[in-house]
């Protein structure tokens, strides 16, 4: 029997693809990567904009990360970015004594993002009731202990583990979505690269969560022919960004996708 008004977000295959949230005024594309009991993960579809992981650091006694950026994730730019509601220009605030705010291309190589506004500001009250606070686990360098450590997160970038990639840490499970170096390559989107540089349609890198463990700054990412890169410096403002969220497997889907082949959250 069709239901009234739509399908629980459950009862798609991964794979399905969705509008969530929307970014430089357009809608997001999200793809479903995993579903676990009342879990459903999602992806975005394609990169939707090229920015730095983190700032230099121009107080920092490290001297590497005065030049190259923090790969700390708990502590990164992207992450307080990824997970602000603020508007434009409101959304960073210093996460340690030396942190730098991603405010020009003297501290981060391209694509300066201070002045924009949090990334949930673009997502409705609704889609923001919807997304779960998760606790995720990140590893460290050696410079900040070696092993892992835990954050909570509405968005947060994959980690090697979650997209199918051998590192030197365990951080999380392998998303059902990811199998081999064709399912991890993702392209960029007309709004990426008309706001923050690129190709669109174009594959392209995007940015791991998981660090380098012998480097102060290095960080993994994602090829552009699905493969593991050993490493980006954290100032890179030009690698892309390809975030992941968690919704509850109730959440409505309407019944049928749109012309672009979206379904659109109820």
């Amino acid at each position: 029997m069709t239901p009234l008004h739509g399908y629980q977000l459950g009862a798609f295959p991964v794979g399905t693809r969705l509008k969530f949230g929307s970014i430089f005024g357009n809608p997001i594309v999200m793809k479903i990567a995993n579903i676990s009991g009342n879990n459903v993960t999602l992806i975005t579809d394609g990169i939707i904009a090229r920015y730095a992981y983190d700032a230099k650091e121009p107080a920092n006694g490290d001297s590497s990360r005065v030049s190259y950026g923090n790969n700390r994730y708990v502590l990164s730019n992207i992450h307080q970015w990824l997970n602000s509601e603020a508007g434009a220009g409101s959304w960073y605030v210093a996460q340690h004594s030396v942190d730098q705010a991603p405010d020009s291309t003297s501290v981060v190589s391209a694509n300066p993002y201070k002045s924009a506004a949090g990334f949930l500001n673009g997502f409705s009250v609704k889609e923001k009731n919807y997304l779960k606070t998760k606790t995720i686990t990140v590893g460290k360098s050696s410079t900040d202990g070696s092993g892992t450590e835990t954050t909570n997160a509405r968005v947060w970038l994959p980690s090697g583990t979650e997209v199918g990639l051998s590192t030197d840490y365990t951080e999380g499970s392998q998303l059902q979505a990811f199998s081999d170096n064709n399912s991890r390559i993702a392209y960029e989107t007309a709004d990426c690269a008309a706001y923050t540089g690129g190709t669109a349609g174009a594959a392209w890198y995007y940015w791991l969560r998981t660090p380098y463990p012998s480097y102060s700054y290095y960080v993994r990412v994602v090829v552009s022919d699905g493969t593991l890169g050993d490493f980006g410096s954290a100032y890179h403002g030009d690698n892309g960004v390809r975030p992941l969220c968690v919704l509850d497997s109730s959440v409505l889907l309407s019944l049928t996708p749109d012309a672009s082949g979206a379904y659109t959250v109820l």
